[in-house]
């Protein structure tokens, strides 16, 4: 337990105490009291770290979460006092100085000088041998304290329900002690819990998998019979062999480069303004610091992707700099010969049906667009000559490459 009466848990402990505390409360219903609660109060995802020589310690890249709960329980109360604990003699300390291990009730902590108290009860006096005293804490006076045998528990409460809230209060000590012993990270028979990854560190991974044997997703992998990068990946974090068994396997700073850059792209996504799923995906992904292993095939693949998005824009700003020098052709309601280079082009998809979007160049350098109902069969590079009827000539602004002067085409025919 915490010093703020917190338990910090493993994250593979954790179904493992709620299985056992919902047991426990078993005990609750017949006892007539209120179960515990297990309530989360947030988590900490802390690396995962394994020894690569002796001494040395090195970041696996998975993450141990380790989840910060508290009990809540009602303590019994009985005639204006409460039950807040039990301390268990151990044994004498030199000079007769007791040594006792305290069990308080979850929300509950029990004074200081309980720790090295003799057995004696405070309701008759006699100091023997005892298992166990109960810690009751008046209701009235709340720095009012009594150590009470549970022999004498009915006589000092003046009630014959005293041994039911004993009862009680050893239900709710026991919840405590479960949920102290869960801190163990061997508590609970070994449930592996989830596997969490940091994002980032993740991603240096993947570049160091794909700077050594370049990019396989899972779906071409299996077609070949070969390991998928993310899997291979997978094989380095897992390993408990030795670094030396590696060789080449660092992560140098060009890999955390180009993963902060492919974080910082994803994050810049929105994924409801995205157009595919594959890319609104990366946009969610991309808001979490941790993933789990179902979102690392996509996960690894957002770094051939923000690739595939740079050279995009290195052809955009390619053609956006060609584009400056456009003019108007044409004159609107008129058809015209046309010889046109396609170099672009974007299907989009509505209620009416798919429409095509072509953008294209004349010889002079002049921009030209036609909107085409239905699918496209031009390819892009190829240029066209027919006949097209000029719509409208227009300006469009764009934030990053400026204003372009185009030409709008309808009916065009090649």
């Amino acid at each position: 337990m915490q010093e703020d009466g917190t338990y910090r848990i493993p994250d593979r402990n954790m179904w493992t105490l709620e299985s056992k505390l919902a047991k426990l409360n078993k005990r609750a219903i017949k006892l007539g009291c209120a179960p515990v609660v297990l309530e989360k109060l947030g988590y900490e995802d802390v690396p995962e770290k394994r020894e690569v020589r002796f001494g040395v310690l090195e970041e696996t890249g998975r993450v141990i979460r380790f989840w910060n709960v508290k009990l809540v329980g009602e303590a019994p109360r009985v005639n204006g006092w409460e039950f807040i604990g039990t301390l268990q003699f151990v044994a004498a300390n030199g000079e007769n100085e007791a040594m006792n291990i305290t069990r308080a009730v979850p929300g509950h902590e029990i004074p200081k000088q309980y720790r090295t108290a003799s057995p004696v009860c405070d309701h008759c006096g006699f100091n023997r041998r005892r298992n166990d005293t109960f810690i009751l804490k008046s209701t009235e006076t709340p720095d009012t304290f009594k150590q009470v045998g549970r022999n004498c528990l009915q006589d000092f409460l003046r009630t014959d329900n005293g041994s039911n809230a004993a009862a009680v209060a050893e239900f709710l000590r026991s919840a405590g002690e479960l949920a102290d012993s869960s801190e163990d990270e061997d508590f609970g028979g070994g449930y592996g819990g989830r596997e969490l990854f940091f994002a980032e560190e993740f991603l240096q991974r993947v570049s160091v998998a794909i700077r050594k044997s370049g990019w396989l997703s899972r779906g071409a992998a299996r077609e070949y019979g070969k390991q998928s990068t993310v899997d291979e990946t997978l094989g380095w974090i897992h390993t408990k062999r030795p670094a030396q068994d590696f060789p080449g396997w660092e992560i140098e700073e060009s890999d955390r480069t180009r993963a902060a850059e492919t974080m910082a792209w994803m994050q810049s996504l929105s994924e409801t303004e995205q157009d595919n799923d594959y890319l609104a995906n990366l946009a969610v992904i991309g808001s979490l610091n941790v993933w789990e292993p179902r979102m690392l095939g996509l996960a690894g693949s957002a770094i051939t992707a923000f690739a595939r998005a740079q050279e995009r824009e290195i052809e955009r700003r390619k053609r956006a700099e060609s584009h400056k020098a456009s003019e108007f052709f044409g004159e609107a309601g008129k058809r015209q010969p046309v010889t046109l280079t396609l170099e672009f082009m974007r299907e989009f998809d509505s209620q009416y049906g798919v429409t095509t979007l072509h953008k294209f160049v004349t010889p002079e350098g002049n921009v030209a667009v036609w909107w085409k109902s239905g699918e496209s069969d031009l390819k892009v590079g190829e240029t066209y000559t027919g006949k097209g009827t000029v719509k409208k000539h227009e300006v469009r602004e764009d934030e990053k490459f400026g204003a372009t002067k185009q030409t709008v085409l309808t009916r065009v025919a090649f």
